[in-house]
């Protein structure tokens, strides 16, 4: 099959064994479509860590073409997404008797083969039904969604006067999830004419030095600041302003992939406006060029050859 790869300092599209399944509780997905995300770009530019050779892509949605001899729930012709934080399957939390967070989650295309390939092999655990209600692109756009549904995990409540601090789409999307769901005192942008202390809380979605300082700028004494980027370094922080204002944070990192799948099916966002162009996987290297940009998200196809 045809993936693509980072080996050696280099990404290229490499002919590869196609995934078959291993253990009883793996579904295999043939790729559809496969959104391209920032994370990709980091780890295709080695400034985030990642085993060489590896396939790239986490953001999907496919069919499933296979299944352990142990997967409930799911059949060969479901169309489905997935989560891309894979339990470890070993650690006291996973070996609970209803799972809790695992402790050392790997990731699909930093940890493992990802979807930029034209099949992948992941756990039935992470793997979402996604109906057909959904066009393509909405569907390979669910673990985006999911992850901007986490910031209703930071303990905000409706009331409260909150900015959404950032321009991209990160920041759309989160605005938009608030909205539906009954957050009236929202503002999302930059907030350059904003005074000091102006919030009660401030999602940062800009993963910067300066964007953390404004965020503790803008955000009042007593409030919160949600964590919700994934920099692929770490950011300087002025814990001595952190401190004089007794600030609370908040990490989140993803919402229900459940959730966001209905969220996309009822239309209570809109996300078109955030959907960019479709290229085949031969031009991967203009998708990332476009990809670098924040004005739409673009995707990749795996065009198959019979």
């Amino acid at each position: 099959m045809k993936a693509l790869i980072r080996s050696g300092g280099r990404v290229e599209l490499r002919s590869v064994d196609a995934p078959e399944v291993e253990a009883p509780t793996e579904v295999l997905v043939e790729v559809q479509l496969a959104g391209i995300c920032r994370t990709d770009l980091f780890v295709a530019a080695g400034e985030l860590p990642a085993p060489d050779p590896m396939v790239l892509g986490h953001e999907l949605v496919g069919c499933v073409v296979g299944l352990g001899a142990e997967v409930r729930g799911l059949s060969v012709g479901d169309r489905v997404t997935a989560s891309p934080r894979l339990p470890c399957g070993v650690c006291p939390d996973c070996r609970l008797p209803t799972p809790g967070r695992c402790r050392a989650p790997r990731w699909l295309g930093i940890d493992l083969a990802g979807a930029f390939a034209e099949r992948v092999r992941l756990p039935a655990s992470v793997v979402v039904p996604v109906g057909e209600a959904l066009g393509a692109r909405q569907a390979a756009y669910v673990e985006p969604v999911a992850a901007a549904l986490a910031v209703l995990k930071a303990g905000l409540s409706p009331h409260d006067q909150v900015l959404v601090l950032g321009e991209g789409r990160i920041a759309l999307l989160c605005a938009r999830v608030l909205r539906a769901h009954g957050f009236e005192q929202l503002s999302q942008g930059s907030a350059t004419d904003a005074p000091a202390c102006s919030f009660d809380a401030v999602i940062e979605t800009v993963p910067t030095a300066a964007g953390f300082s404004r965020a503790l700028e803008l955000v009042r004494a007593g409030g919160t600041v949600v964590l919700k980027s994934r920099p692929p370094a770490p950011v300087p922080l002025d814990v001595r302003t952190a401190v004089s204002k007794e600030l609370s944070f908040r990490a989140v990192e993803y919402g229900s992939f459940e959730e966001a799948v209905a969220l996309l099916e009822s239309r209570r966002i809109a996300v078109e406006d955030l959907l960019g162009e479709i290229y085949p996987l031969e031009a991967w290297a203009d998708a990332f060029a476009v990809s670098r940009g924040e004005s739409a998200k673009t995707f990749l196809r795996p065009d198959r050859v019979a």
